[in-house]
């Protein structure tokens, strides 16, 4: 039987070694050990103090036990911020939120994009990125860039230029590496890109809006990196308003 304290495994015969040794003049609660429904579960609250009297060669593995899994206790993990207001007060918790977050299900990221937009979202890539006909020769930039969907989109339509994708989530990019092998990536964030005034020609950002910390900055900074006639096409996901969408939503 196993039973999970804030994240670590700890086996129930580890457990019956602290309760051998606790027989010996020590109360459980003093050892930081309390009973739970199907176990013995060790507190990682208190470390036991095993000396003197009793602190024989289980005492022993019990501290050495505890030790370890007070190493082995990982830290809260960052969270984004959901409101647009907290975002702007802690812009880097929340970079911290997203890029946690995204790393962690880069693995079935693209499966989850497939079943959320029913299998239109490569449609609907194709569409943003035939907008981008009307902007003048360079550089593409690809941001919040994600598995790399629209940067290999890009790196196809337009095979002599050159295609740089940006995102928070290295993990993310290097989950969908295998699509776009050509492009640049970068991580960086995209309220503040380590690009030079007009370097790119065009940009996209597909469904990554909802995610930055700071519109103002966002509009900024791709204005900013943008040449003079660029275009930025923006594909993002709303709630539908039609009523048969509405429905299916």
């Amino acid at each position: 039987a196993l039973a999970l304290v804030e994240g670590v495994t700890v086996r129930r015969e580890a457990n019956r070694a602290l309760a051998g040794s606790a027989g010996r003049g020590r109360h459980l609660e003093e050892l930081g050990v309390v009973a739970g429904p199907h176990a013995w579960i060790v507190s990682l609250a208190r470390r036991p103090r095993l000396t003197g009297t009793g602190a024989g060669p289980k005492s022993r593995m019990l501290q050495n036990y505890l030790k370890h899994m007070e190493e082995a206790v990982p830290a809260p993990l960052p969270r984004p911020e959901p409101s647009l207001d907290a975002r702007r007060d802690a812009p880097r918790a929340h970079a911290a939120g997203v890029r946690a977050m995204f790393d962690r299900i880069a693995p079935r990221y693209d499966l989850l994009n497939r079943l959320l937009s029913g299998g239109l979202d490569q449609r609907w890539r194709k569409r943003a990125v035939g907008e981008l006909e009307r902007a003048p020769r360079g550089a593409r930039l690809d941001l919040c860039a994600g598995t790399l969907d629209f940067a290999a989109m890009l790196a196809d339509e337009f095979p002599s230029e050159r295609v740089v994708a940006v995102d928070l989530a290295e993990e993310m990019m290097r989950a969908g590496r295998a699509k776009a092998p050509r492009v640049e990536t970068v991580v960086a964030d995209a309220t503040a890109l380590p690009f030079e005034d007009g370097a790119f020609a065009a940009a996209t950002c597909g469904f990554g809006v909802r995610n930055v910390a700071s519109l103002e900055a966002f509009a900024r900074e791709s204005a900013r990196v943008l040449a003079p006639g660029g275009v930025l096409v923006v594909l993002e996901a709303f709630r539908p308003e039609r009523p048969l969408p509405a429905f299916l939503h």
